[in-house]
């Protein structure tokens, strides 16, 4: 190699050791500063943490409505720095060991809100049953005091939940800053190994810079003194160097047309163009690259001969950055290539200005980079769906995944048969939709719900059409698919990081879980509205529900919960006016008799809720819109009975997640007509509304059609 070549060579290494040693100090303070806003993150749980357990001990001596409304607030506070301290990438990304600790700092914040619910619940209703104008001085004990003046011991029981729901919380939370603790100091040692390990690297390549550019140094001056001596050998050393290096390197003139001198590299990517003295612009035409963009490139190049031009500016605005052409191999495969341009001036041996240009085939580049574009985006859903649902109980969880895999196979089912009515298998099929949605929905799970909403719309539109062939339905099968691995992958990611699988057992056995989902839809869905609705359950009791009646009166008391939020019970401003109490209420009742027709036995569910009733005007209203019934038509109660359990017909003005479909109370009447129940309205005018399922007490053989509502 001549000493022209070893000079040229050594720019390079030191060129390239200059731009790995700025980034390796550009990662360092981009890693530290990473470390140390996530550090932050850390900080603030445990800052969190600490309000939480001060939070839950103010409770014991200050007002309780203003300390329960502090407690939320402080709620709030935790939530948000968990949710951040979840997003937590480069700790986890570096340290297997400090993932382990978060998710041992989540699974113990976890563990400690068992007794929030008790607390919260005794909370309110002690409130409610104290005088309101004491609601702001009086304390646990002032109420202990007051319950055992009065002889009031329902007060005084709900008062003594509420203390040991206290301690419990007390000790959980304590149990929790003492796992964080340990955990954060298993992180502090993480975080010092890390910042040592990225020190060591930055004085490593500052000390092989250092060293490199000396021997450079010394061997550049060695190979000035001998160029002079070496020109034309040098030269032809030079461009064999030129031919051979593995990038496309050209060279343009002032009249932007290629030259001569040109990389065998370059050479072989455009083996099939005669480029030799072709104009540039025509060259980019011949590639493929659109004229308005090859306008553009030639203003682009003109401007690196004017002089009042800052040349290093000019790499800002480069409109060849990357652009994607199809170019044909030596084989004569045609392929999509992502090509990248680059230009600088130099002088030729007449002490000319030319431009030399450079190409480079960043295809790999640009795939890889859209691949872990996708893949982040996936796992930001598969966190942010988590999120939504980490704090729902496990049972619950486990309700969910199998209420909605007995839809799913309900509608494998219906794909798979042969029957030919086809209108009334897309109507079955949307049914279930609507109602592993409406679960899904409940538990706050946002992006599944709003998949399975898209697909309503898709199938509303065909539902829509005169005539349904059966490859339109075949269609849904595909997003079908979709949903059990939406659902599949949810089960796994929640039994990796809460050991999900132990839930899964005694679903029938757990006490209260069926009002609890109700006491969500209520909350959830009047949240959405500006409504509170409490649920008054004191002649129903879940555990009295025949197993062969759990599925079946769950999914019917939630769509009845979620009519009643969105159409039945008033605003609490409209509430006032009517002299009603601001907070709606919903009861529940459950008896069990006999069909005296029949000689069978039965069971009678009531759902009832104290809201406007049934607004017949508003259903005739809108029922004259929709062209079925005509002006002036008689149009009484059973008339309007008859269109809420209509399919496809409904009050709102709009349609969303919660309402405006028209199916749920066609759902309810479906499902209870294929268990052989019956279904009976009363209702009064701003007072009530009342819907009475009866349904056979003895479990039967089902058709087909029918075992999906078992």
């Amino acid at each position: 190699m001549s000493l022209r070549s070893k000079f040229i060579a050594l720019l390079l290494i030191i060129n390239s050791l200059l731009i790995f040693f700025s980034l390796t100090l550009y990662m360092n303070v981009s890693t530290s500063n990473k470390i140390k806003n996530e550090i932050a993150i850390i900080d603030s749980v445990n800052k969190a943490l600490y309000e939480e357990i001060l939070a839950v001990r103010g409770l014991f001596t200050i007002p309780l409505k203003l300390q329960v409304k502090t407690f939320n607030d402080v709620e709030v506070n935790l939530e948000n720095a968990l949710s951040e301290l979840m997003n937590i990438e480069y700790l986890t990304d570096k340290s297997p060991v400090i993932l382990e600790s978060i998710k041992n700092i989540i699974s113990a914040r976890y563990k400690s809100l068992y007794f929030m619910p008790v607390m919260l619940d005794n909370a309110d209703k002690i409130l409610n049953e104290i005088d309101r104008n004491t609601h702001t001085t009086a304390t646990i004990e002032v109420i202990r005091n007051y319950s055992e003046q009065q002889g009031n011991e329902q007060l005084k029981a709900r008062v003594g939940m509420l203390t040991k729901a206290l301690f419990g919380m007390e000790d959980n939370i304590t149990a929790s800053l003492a796992t964080f603790e340990e955990q954060y100091r298993i992180i502090a040692d993480e975080r010092k190994r890390l910042e040592k390990s990225g020190i060591l690297t930055f004085i490593i390549m500052f000390a092989s810079l250092a060293l490199i550019s000396i021997i450079a140094g010394s061997l550049i001056i060695k190979s000035i003194i001998a160029v002079t001596y070496n020109l034309d050998k040098a030269h032809k050393e030079t461009d064999a160097i030129f031919r051979n290096i593995h990038e496309g390197v050209f060279q343009l003139d002032q009249n932007l047309c290629i030259g001569n001198l040109c990389s065998r590299y370059f050479e072989e990517l455009f083996h099939n163009i005669d480029f030799k003295k072709m104009p540039f612009t025509k060259f980019l035409g011949e590639i493929g690259i659109p004229g308005k963009d090859i306008s553009i490139t030639e203003d682009f190049l003109r401007l690196f001969f004017n002089e009042e031009i800052n040349i290093n500016l000019l790499g800002q605005v480069n409109p060849l950055d990357r652009v994607s052409i199809s170019l044909i191999d030596s084989s004569g495969h045609a392929s999509e290539k992502y090509l990248t341009f680059s230009f600088s001036m130099f002088k030729n041996v007449n002490e000319n200005m030319e431009i030399l240009g450079t190409v480079k085939d960043i295809t790999e580049e640009v795939l890889y980079a859209e691949a872990l574009k996708d893949e982040e985006e996936k796992n930001r859903e598969k966190m942010e769906q988590l999120f939504q649902v980490i704090h729902v109980e496990p049972t619950i969880m486990a309700e969910f995944f199998e209420d909605a895999q007995s839809e799913i196979d309900h509608i494998n089912d219906l794909l798979k048969s042969n029957r030919t009515d086809y209108h009334e298998i897309l109507q079955e099929i949307f049914l279930a939709v609507h109602s592993i949605k409406g679960n899904a929905q409940l538990l706050g799970m946002k992006n599944f719900a709003n998949m399975l909403h898209k697909l309503e719309d898709d199938i509303k539109a065909l539902l829509d059409k005169k005539e349904i062939k059966w490859e339109s339905i075949l269609d849904f099968a595909i997003k079908l698919g979709d949903i059990q691995e939406g659902i599949n992958e949810l089960k796994e990611r929640i039994k990796d990081i809460l050991q999900f699988q132990s839930s899964f057992k005694g679903l029938s056995e757990k006490a209260g879980l069926f009002e609890r989902a109700l006491q969500r839809v209520l909350f959830t869905e009047g949240a959405h509205v500006g409504k509170v609705i409490n649920l008054e359950c004191s002649n129903f009791n879940s555990k009295d529900i025949p197993d062969h009646h759990r599925k079946l009166v769950k999914d019917v008391f939630v769509q009845l919960a979620r009519n009643a939020v969105n159409h039945g019970i008033e605003k609490p401003e409209d509430r006032k006016r009517k002299n009603k109490k601001p907070e709606g209420t919903i009861s529940l009742s459950i008896r069990k008799g006999s069909d005296t027709d029949k000689g069978a036995d039965i069971i009678e569910y009531s759902f009832r809720d104290d809201g406007g009733g049934i607004n017949v005007e508003l259903i005739a209203r809108k029922a004259k819109e929709r062209g079925l019934i005509k002006d002036g038509e008689p149009f009484s109660l059973s008339d309007a009975v008859k269109f809420v359990f209509t399919s496809g017909f409904s009050t709102a003005d709009n349609t969303s997640l919660g309402a405006g479909r028209g199916i749920g109370l066609s759902i309810v009447k479906s499902r209870v007509s294929a268990a052989k129940g019956k279904i009976k309205v009363k209702t009064q005018k701003d007072k009530y509304c009342e819907y009475i399922i009866t349904l056979p007490a003895n479990a039967e053989e089902k058709s087909e059609s029918e075992k999906q509502y078992a």
